[in-house]
């Protein structure tokens, strides 16, 4: 994959800044403290699903110096001979119905629905210093890093760990729920409780193995 251009307006301390790559070869970006070096770095990796490298708030990414209503990210990109464009914008005045106070991303100038659909046309990782906290942390942080780099491969994939997470939260919610007044959930007590947790249990451990087995083999 390579970037062929980028365009940005409102992002961050640029009000209007075009870029456009006709090397192959590494780039290397230099310039004074404060240039915006980081910023244009944060432009291309909302290119890939999520908030950036930052994991910023979009609000806060609107340009503080000029009253603007919305930020837009333009970009060309070269993925296997064939060239895509992608566009991530936000509003927050309803200036078109469907844009409003959410991120939309665009590829070749149609919305996308699911931010997987970006694996398509990007293909996007970075290492940065704050990183090194992967020696310091929890081990969840450093498996979320090997799934980025999975599903970069294989988009399916982002899928896959996006239910498990959220069979996991919806089975701690019912769990949550039922030991609001003290108690502890049993089996047995509520039929209907005993169904939905079987459910959703299978489901995390049908997913869970998928993506066990998946980490196991890109590891390797």
């Amino acid at each position: 994959m390579h970037l062929r251009s980028i365009y940005l307006e409102n992002f961050r301390l640029y009000k209007k800044l075009k870029i456009n790559i006709t090397k192959k070869n590494f780039i290397i970006l230099t310039g004074k403290n404060g240039a915006g070096k980081t910023n244009l770095f944060e432009a291309i990796s909302f290119l890939s699903p999520g908030r950036g490298f930052r994991n910023s708030d979009f609000l806060d990414i609107l340009n503080k110096n000029i009253k603007s209503n919305y930020w837009l990210i333009k970009s060309e990109i070269e993925k296997d001979k064939k060239n895509h464009n992608v566009s991530v914008e936000f509003y927050t005045k309803e200036i078109n119905k469907s844009n409003f106070n959410k991120k939309v991303v665009k590829i070749d100038k149609k919305k996308i629905k699911n931010q997987s659909e970006l694996l398509n046309a990007v293909s996007l990782i970075w290492l940065i210093p704050e990183m090194d906290v992967f020696f310091r942390t929890t081990s969840s942080m450093r498996r979320k890093f090997i799934d980025r780099l999975i599903f970069n491969l294989q988009p399916d994939y982002l899928m896959i760990v996006r239910n498990y997470d959220k069979n996991l939260k919806e089975r701690n919610k019912i769990l949550k729920n039922i030991s609001k007044n003290g108690s502890f959930y049993e089996e047995g007590e509520d039929v209907e409780k005993d169904l939905w947790l079987k459910k959703i249990e299978e489901k995390i451990v049908r997913d869970g193995i998928k993506i066990y087995l998946e980490r196991l083999e890109f590891i390797r």
